[in-house]
Parts: structure tokens; C-alpha cells; sequence
């Protein structure tokens, strides 16, 4: 069975942003865990942190390698780092309902929201960032 070009690429842009999602999910579960390990911090403060290295891993891999033909035929590179950033906080929101109702609100272990985290917030995201930030 041949695939078409478009089939092909969507499939590739999948695999991509699912390794950058991976690394940057690895990074932001590993630093949430880490935070709460020392007790320091609470849950909402920990994923903040966690969020902002993540953030970090995300925007360039998703923006130089997984959407990048996308971002050549982008009108304005600052619309579409603004809309990155949008698409990425609503991630945060998300992510931190999900920590404050299972560890603070259901005061269930952090493990818990890390595989609500891990699983469910990456589909918010690449339906977010295929259809509106590097929808050209």
C-alpha cells in the first residue's frame, strides 16, 4: 500500500512531536517529582517549575523540528511564538487542575497526576499546535 505525501508527512510530524513530547514530558514529570520529593514546594509550585523547563524543551523542538516547514510558510514568526505560548499555557492550566484535584483536592500520590499528565495533556497540545499555531 503506498501512502500519499500528505499521509507521510502528517505521520512523520506525529513521530516528531511525540519524541519532543516525550523528552519534554520526561523533563517536566522527572522535575515535578524531583520538587516534591524535598517538600518543599506545592504541588501547583512544582508544576509551575517543571512547566517552565518543559516549556523550553517543547518550543524548540516543536518550533525548529517537528513544525518547522510549517513555520518557513508562516506569515509572522511572532504570531506564531505568541499562539506557541498560548497553546503551552493552556497545557499548564491543565496540567495544573490535574495536580491540585489529584494531589491536593483527592490526596492521592503525585504519581497519579504524572500519568494524567503524561497521556492526556500531549493530545491537547498537537491538536493546538496543528490547527492553530503553525496553521499556515
Amino acid at each position: 500500500m503506498i501512502l500519499s505525501q500528505g499521509v507521510r508527512d502528517l505521520t512523520q510530524q506525529l513521530l516528531s512531536f511525540g519524541f519532543v513530547g516525550i523528552l519534554a514530558t520526561l523533563v517536566n514529570a522527572v522535575v515535578y517529582h524531583l520538587i516534591m520529593l524535598t517538600g518543599d514546594f506545592s504541588s501547583l509550585m512544582s508544576n509551575f517549575f517543571a512547566f517552565c523547563l518543559a516549556f523550553t524543551v517543547s518550543l524548540f523542538g516543536q518550533f525548529f523540528w517537528t513544525f518547522s516547514a510549517e513555520r518557513r510558510r508562516l506569515d509572522s514568526i511572532g504570531t506564531a511564538l505568541l499562539r506557541f505560548l498560548l497553546v503551552s499555557l493552556l497545557g499548564l492550566v491543565i496540567n495544573s487542575f490535574l495536580a491540585f484535584t489529584v494531589v491536593d483536592y483527592m490526596l492521592l500520590p503525585h504519581l497519579y497526576y504524572i500519568a494524567l499528565m503524561i497521556f492526556f495533556t500531549p493530545l491537547v497540545l498537537f491538536t493546538g499546535n496543528k490547527l492553530w499555531v503553525f496553521k499556515s
